[in-house]
């Protein structure tokens, strides 16, 4: 018998919900401070899923208006919020950008230097709207999700 395995879309909600009673500022440090060795298993993409999704959540709690994924082809990252001011937060480690990058990608399908559309979640009963948009200049990509007003 084998196990069906969500899709990514599916998954990044499955981790909304189940982390939406958490404080995803604490799990974030957690993420940014343990990097793919805070999963037992070493799951990159599991891994990768659970930051966008603390993201997101963390986004929603600050009522921010954005948050944005950076990274440089040196190594170095950034997780920045825009919320009642601008301020970044620690920043996992390249490896697991470069996989929260190619996540969100395939669940978007979006390519490209310069790229965005909505995407929709659903988390419990409700449904919530993002923007999902990508943008590479130079030397660096930044991965930015839009929230809505709640």
């Amino acid at each position: 018998m084998s196990l069906e395995k969500h899709s990514l879309h599916q998954r990044l909600q499955e981790y909304c919900h189940c982390y939406s009673g958490t404080d995803p500022r604490e799990e974030l440090d957690r993420l940014s401070s343990f990097g793919i060795t805070s999963d037992s298993l070493g799951d990159t993409e599991e891994v990768a899923i659970k930051l966008l999704g603390l993201m997101i959540l963390y986004g929603l709690r600050e009522s921010a208006s954005l948050v944005e994924l950076w990274r440089d082809p040196s190594g170095q990252t950034r997780l920045e919020v825009q919320a009642t001011g601008n301020y970044r937060l620690p920043a996992p480690g390249a490896r697991l950008v470069d996989k929260a990058f190619k996540v969100m990608r395939a669940i978007t399908y979006l390519e490209g230097d310069k790229a965005s559309e909505p995407l929709s979640l659903g988390l419990g009963g409700d449904s919530l709207s993002l923007e999902v948009g990508f943008e590479k200049s130079g030397d660096w990509e930044a991965l930015r999700i839009r929230l809505p007003r709640v």
